[in-house]
């Protein structure tokens, strides 16, 4: 948005600022529904004002009329009542605010020469009173204020709906469930608005480091955040031009060294003695083996082979059947159909590298095609002697072989797996060894959907 500031410093500062106006906001329907609460209460003005005009009519009539008058000025609001001074009312339970109400009444109604004041809350079932009590407050009657005139006699002014301070607590509650609903739904956008350029940077790292190609970071937001997101890309640029000037170079190199290899090849045919000669002509043989896969894994490296919708179910099964076709033993279980946008002819090297290693070194292969609502799983087990737990990871760099199982005389070159890896990291995916119960490998590759 052009109207928030491009620093992430500036806009935390508008963000705070606005949070701090949305709580005052709050904080002021607070006071005001608490405000509307106290309005039922007796310190009312309006109520205040009414007990002093009825007080200082019925103070100035004969004590014989006040009870009649008493009754007349009662309505649905306030009820007032008359005691004479040898009925004296019982007790008023008092809670914290209706000792400030006392206060506030004694400065209000000192023009009437009142000899006592006292406020507090009717107790249900029993006759007001205008005496204290010191009781624990359970103030769920109605507000009463009790007077006592000159010649002793009370006058009692109780409001007339029942249990009023329930209301204003429920107006209360209602008010903090708002202001706290607020102020976390504010902490909850802001801390997800300043985090996402986070969980941007974290995942980027992450396609970064399965695929070097993977699409650059958007150049957008704080300027802070653009700047990281530069040298981000910058970064991620540098790497991928390393890698591809690395394996150009050694393309270039095995390329170049083909020429002489087949020189000596024709003047190898040359020498006399016979073991000598095919010994030179094993040696000879073993380099351009060599010198072809590294080829073929800088090729991949390389690979700009365009994405193509295939039938993936049918490209395994494909690999199985041909497998089977030259005499072994190979179990497809799967889907019969499967549809994925890839690129076809590197996924179909990178699973026939791991099925012809299950095949070489487990003599029978176990294909499994799973798909989920975001992932597809291809899993190739074995009945081999299985890879060390501590090298499974190491199998994956180019070149690297075990001697014991996979030496070259099985014709292992040590790059089946490392382009196997480039392949599926190369459409966002993974590949992972583990052990199988009963002994063998289990080669897992996920592909995301």
């Amino acid at each position: 948005m052009r109207l928030l500031p491009k620093s992430i410093a500036n806009r935390t500062t508008v963000v705070l600022i606005a949070g701090l106006l949305l709580v005052m906001v709050l904080s002021a329907a607070v006071a005001h529904l608490v405000a509307q609460g106290n309005h039922d209460l007796p310190n009312r003005w309006q109520f205040i004002e009414r007990v002093h005009v009825v007080t200082q009519v019925l103070s100035k009539i004969p004590t014989s009329q006040r009870e009649a008058l008493a009754q007349q000025l009662s309505d649905e609001n306030m009820r007032v009542q008359w005691f004479n001074a040898s009925a004296s009312p019982e007790h008023l339970l008092q809670d914290w605010g209706a000792r400030r109400y006392e206060t506030f009444l004694s400065n209000r109604l000192s023009d009437l020469e009142l000899l006592d004041i006292s406020t507090g809350h009717l107790t249900p079932g029993t006759i007001a009173s205008g005496k204290k009590s010191d009781e624990p407050s359970k103030a769920n009657g109605p507000p009463a204020i009790a007077l006592q005139l000159s010649d002793r006699s009370w006058l009692l002014f109780s409001a007339q709906r029942e249990q009023i301070n329930r209301s204003w607590l429920l107006r209360l509650i209602t008010g903090l469930i708002v202001f706290g609903g607020g102020i976390t739904v504010l902490a909850v956008l802001t801390t997800r608005k300043i985090i996402k350029p986070l969980e941007t940077f974290a995942e980027a790292a992450q396609r970064f480091g399965i695929n070097v190609d993977s699409p650059p970071l958007d150049e957008s937001g704080p300027s802070e955040i653009k700047r990281a997101a530069q040298a981000f890309n910058q970064m991620q640029q540098r790497i991928r031009m390393f890698v591809q000037e690395r394996m150009q170079m050694i393309a270039a190199i095995s390329h170049d060294i083909k020429t002489p290899l087949t020189r000596l090849q024709l003047r190898t045919e040359f020498i006399e003695d016979e073991i000598q000669r095919n010994k030179a002509l094993e040696d000879l043989k073993e380099m351009q083996v060599i010198l072809d896969s590294t080829l073929s894994f800088a090729r991949e490296q390389n690979n700009n082979e365009a994405r193509a919708q295939v039938d993936l179910a049918v490209l395994v099964q494909s690999l199985c059947d041909d497998t089977a076709d030259t005499g072994h033993e190979v179990n497809y279980q799967g889907p019969e159909h499967l549809t994925y946008n890839c690129a076809p002819v590197s996924i179909r090297r990178a699973l026939s590298n791991v099925i012809n290693n299950a095949i070489q070194y487990g003599h029978s292969a176990e294909v499994a095609l799973k798909h989920s609502r975001d992932s597809i799983s291809i899993e190739i087990a074995d009945r081999g002697p299985g890879i060390p737990q501590d090298k499974r990871e190491q199998v994956f760099s180019p070149f690297f072989r075990l001697e014991k199982s996979r030496s070259r005389e099985t014709g292992g070159t040590g790059l089946g797996l490392a382009v196997t890896r480039t392949v599926i990291r190369q459409h966002g995916g993974d590949i992972v060894l583990t052990g199988r119960q009963g002994g063998g490998l289990r080669v897992i590759m996920t592909l995301p959907l």
